[in-house]
């Protein structure tokens, strides 16, 4: 996380691969599911929000769209985690989206 705000919307692949790795929606349908600390992958969402910030990056939207309405897993200990892990996809969803005009 510490290294996202020095790449404040350059989409910078090397932080996307660190940061992908510790967002289960990132990671491919075969892979291992790593045990990954809830804040950690709260961190990394809003990572990936900063690193793409302003860039309308459609990928990223979506991913983190389907986040924020996806209910709580048995990955998830109570509801105050899933809660705070949609605050963060929103968050990241509205740094990527920052700037964009619809018009």
């Amino acid at each position: 996380m510490n290294i996202c705000p020095h790449r404040a919307g350059t989409m910078d692949l090397n932080v996307t691969k660190m940061l992908s790795i510790h967002i289960p929606a990132l990671l491919p349908p075969t892979s291992t599911e790593l045990d990954v600390q809830h804040v950690v992958q709260v961190s990394a969402v809003v990572g990936i929000g900063l690193v793409y910030q302003k860039t309308a990056h459609r990928r990223f939207a979506e991913v983190l769209l389907d986040e924020i309405g996806r209910p709580p897993g048995p990955e998830m200990e109570n509801s105050t985690d899933r809660e705070s892990y949609s605050l963060a996809a929103g968050l990241a969803l509205g740094l990527i989206m920052l700037g964009v005009n619809f018009y």
